[in-house]
C-alpha cells in the first residue's frame, strides 16, 4: 500500500436515492470519509437536516465500513464556503493528505490495480506543488457528453491555509487571497481515474428546488466573495 492518504469528503442533503451507491464506491478506496449534512439557507424552507433516509444510510455505512467515517451534524448553511470549510475542521489533516470531494451522485469506477496506480500517481507529485490540485478526475458523462472531461472535479493536497472561495469548486490560499485553480494558474495532472455521474436519478422535486435556488438565491450568495 502506498503511503499517501486520500480523504473522501461528501456534502449531502436528502440523498437517499443516490448515497448508498456513492459510499459503496468509496469503500476500500479512501482512507477516511468526512460527511456533512444540511441544506443551504432558503434552499428547502425551514428544513435544515436531511428529511429522508440519508442519515440512516450514513449510520449503517459507518457501522459496517472498514475505514473511519465522520459525520458532522446538520445546520442551515449560509453558503457553500461556510458548509465546505468544515471539512478542514472535522479531521486531523497531515501534510501530504489529498482531499477528494465527491457529490452523492458520483461513482468511482476503478479496479484495484487502477486505484493503486492512482495512489502512486499522487505519491509522485513533487512537493514543490503544495497547493495544487492534481488529478482532474475524468468523468464519463451521460447522453451527448459521453466521454467529456469535466475539469471541476479535482483533488487538492492539504496545506495550512487552504480554503474555499465563492463555491465548493473554487480553491484559495486564505493567507494570500490567491485563487489557486483558475485559468493559467491551474496545475493539473490528468489521471485514469473515472467517476460516473448519476444526477439524473434525483427526484424531479429536488431538481426543481435546486433550479429555483440557483436562479433566485445563488446569485446573491456569489456576490459575497469571501476572499
Amino acid at each position: 500500500m502506498v503511503g499517501v492518504r486520500i480523504i473522501g469528503c461528501v456534502p449531502v442533503y436528502n440523498e437517499e436515492l443516490l448515497l448508498e451507491d456513492c459510499l459503496g464506491s468509496l469503500e476500500g478506496r479512501v482512507d477516511a470519509l468526512l460527511i456533512i449534512d444540511g441544506a443551504y439557507k432558503e434552499f428547502d424552507g425551514d428544513n435544515t437536516a436531511s428529511t429522508d433516509g440519508t442519515l440512516e444510510i450514513i449510520e449503517r455505512f459507518a457501522e459496517s465500513s472498514s475505514m473511519p467515517v465522520y459525520c458532522m451534524p446538520a445546520k442551515e448553511w449560509a453558503s457553500p464556503p461556510e458548509k465546505f470549510d468544515n471539512f478542514f475542521h472535522m479531521f486531523e489533516w497531515k501534510e501530504g493528505d489529498w482531499m477528494l470531494l465527491v457529490d452523492a451522485d458520483d461513482r468511482i469506477e476503478a479496479t484495484d490495480e487502477e486505484w493503486e496506480q492512482f495512489r502512486m500517481c499522487l505519491e509522485l507529485v513533487p512537493e514543490m506543488y503544495p497547493d495544487i490540485f492534481v488529478g482532474s478526475i475524468r468523468y464519463l458523462g451521460l447522453g451527448d457528453n459521453i466521454n467529456a472531461e469535466l475539469p471541476t472535479r479535482r483533488l487538492i493536497r492539504w496545506f495550512d491555509g487552504v480554503g474555499y472561495g465563492s463555491n465548493h469548486w473554487t480553491w484559495v490560499d486564505t493567507k494570500t487571497g490567491r485563487v489557486l485553480d483558475e485559468g493559467k494558474d491551474a496545475q493539473v495532472i490528468n489521471t485514469g481515474l473515472v467517476l460516473r455521474r448519476m444526477e439524473h436519478l434525483r427526484t424531479r422535486e429536488r431538481m426543481v428546488m435546486k433550479q429555483t435556488y440557483d436562479e433566485r438565491v445563488r446569485p446573491n450568495v456569489e456576490e459575497m466573495k469571501r476572499y
